[in-house]
């Protein structure tokens, strides 16, 4: 399930940038107008939704059956905000468990490589997960440069076997669960 949401259209006018106050809890009026020189407006927001559960046992990348997701940003001077949420099991301790955003393909947001390291955004999963899935969270502000449609995706690799939206045992009682993963992007005014 895809949905896309368009905020903030051309000519809404906001009167003062609110702020939030982590340690009273409280939202107070900065006093900083908005005007329309200041970047970071959310123009559209692009999010898909997989509820189904999937396993893979390769140690090449690929991406993750139903967590890939298309924007066409307005300008190229646009950024785009990519947030990944994957609930995710491993058949074993000790397996490496690895995922990577790919903006077309692509990876991008990974560490730097170092000898025979695995460049990756996240990872480390390691089968601790029996009852459920454990939640890797991705955030990662991206500079596409175009203005074109782009896609992102979710990848994976493994040297044992993986699985998402269900834990390691899946065994059809109470205490197991099944939960849902997302990949959400949002346009951000450059």
């Amino acid at each position: 399930m895809s949905e896309k949401i368009t905020l903030a259209p051309a000519g809404t006018t906001v009167d003062n940038i609110v702020v939030f106050d982590g340690t009273t809890g409280q939202i107070k009026d900065s006093g900083v107008p908005i005007t329309s020189s200041m970047g970071g407006k959310i123009l559209q927001v692009v999010s898909t939704e997989k509820t189904d559960t999937a396993s893979y046992s390769s140690t090449t990348w690929a991406n993750i059956t139903g967590l890939t997701v298309s924007i066409t940003p307005g300008d190229t001077a646009n950024k785009v905000l990519v947030i990944v949420k994957c609930m995710t099991a491993s058949n074993a301790d000790g397996n490496s468990n690895i995922f990577r955003i790919a903006r077309g393909g692509t990876a991008i947001n990974v560490g730097d490589a170092a000898s025979n390291r695995i460049q990756a955004t996240a990872g480390g999963i390691d089968g601790q997960g029996q009852d459920g899935a454990e939640c890797v969270s991705i955030a990662y502000l991206d500079s596409p440069a175009t203005a074109a449609s782009t896609t992102y995706s979710l990848q994976w690799r493994t040297d044992g076997t993986i699985y998402v939206n269900r834990g390691r045992l899946d065994t059809d009682v109470v205490d197991f669960s099944r939960a849902t993963s997302t990949i959400t992007v949002l346009e951000l005014e450059g």
